[in-house]
């Protein structure tokens, strides 16, 4: 009885180390496909945009294309305005938003006391060179300076929160110090914009959202083949610690079961299953979440789950033996 417990705890501790490699793993593989991975799958689609620093007229030749514009000043006649605290500023675009303080890990809430802590606003169109962005378009600008705003009151809900003698700052009980923060893309702002070209007007739509997306991460003539280099070394790494948590896993199971086999097959199978299939679906959802590719979710969503039916169909497989030679 007590070799089986032995037995059951040693096992469970081989489980919870091959969970911990895994997490690594995990952690390693989504930072090699966000930072390499996914740039590189995407690089193609970079020459599909033309580059215009601060145009001078609208180029009747890239009707349709991807356009993007960039150090050119924005021109906007709107006044924006955040009544709750008193704000007013002559911009295309408005955030007020919260920091957390030094040494504070909470994030501000998006409510408090029924008051929205967030709020944002933009104009109804503006200029930048001879193109015209309509809307919330607006909201869409990117690479460029912002400018601190400072509130001149504070709303009746935030009252007894905030730090004496000042006007931007507050201590939330559940959520600590929070720093109020605006930014506003003023009117002569040089700023930098990403849309298609319909006539006179940029219209930021989802192919524009991918390469918002590939200009935060462009890659230099020669660019891709190193970011593939670099992305080896991260690749390596979460498959050393897949086939690790893989072994474990099932040394772990061999040892709780008295000898019942996880999987009948060399467990190097189970980690480039793993591997493979996390791979391609952190692709789909970095792709949704930060390209702004519709389908990345619904496409990561499916590979997952096909991965998970192959693990459990290497699981149930029998490895095929020979009968030995008399």
């Amino acid at each position: 009885m007590l070799r089986r417990l032995i037995h059951i705890v040693a096992g469970l501790q081989l489980g919870l180390i091959a969970l911990f490699l895994f997490g690594i793993g995990a952690g390693v593989l989504i930072d090699a496909v966000k930072y390499h991975v996914l740039p590189v799958v995407r690089h193609v689609a970079s020459c599909q945009m033309t580059e215009l620093e601060n145009p001078a007229e609208v180029n009747p030749d890239l009707e349709g294309e991807i356009v993007e514009i960039y150090r050119t000043p924005v021109r906007c006649d709107a006044v924006l305005e955040d009544e709750d605290f008193g704000v007013r500023v002559r911009a295309a675009a408005l955030w007020r938003y919260w920091v957390p303080g030094e040494g504070n890990r909470e994030f501000c809430p998006d409510e408090v006391d029924g008051f929205a802590m967030r709020y944002e606003t933009a104009a109804p169109e503006f200029r930048m060179g001879p193109y015209r962005i309509k809307g919330e378009q607006t909201l869409r600008l990117w690479r460029g300076e912002t400018l601190a705003v400072q509130p001149s009151r504070i709303p009746e809900a935030l009252a007894p929160y905030m730090r004496e003698g000042e006007t931007h700052r507050i201590c939330l009980p559940e959520a600590g110090e929070q720093t109020l923060v605006y930014s506003a893309v003023e009117d002569g702002t040089p700023y930098s914009f990403i849309g298609r070209q319909v006539g006179d007007t940029l219209v930021h739509d989802a192919d524009a959202a991918h390469m918002a997306y590939l200009s935060q991460w462009r890659l230099a003539s020669g660019g891709v083949w190193e970011d593939v280099w670099s992305s080896l070394p991260g690749l390596t790494y979460a498959c050393l610690l897949f086939a690790g948590a893989a072994l474990l896993l099932r040394m772990g199971v061999s040892q709780m079961s008295g000898g019942f086999e996880l999987y009948r097959v060399s467990f190097l199978w189970p980690t480039a299953v793993t591997l493979s299939g996390m791979l391609a679906s952190e692709v789909c959802y970095a792709a949704g979440n930060r390209a702004g590719f519709s389908g990345g979710q619904a496409w990561g969503d499916a590979i997952f789950l096909v991965t998970l039916t192959v693990l459990v169909g290497l699981c149930l497989i029998r490895r095929r033996t020979t009968a030995p030679e008399p």
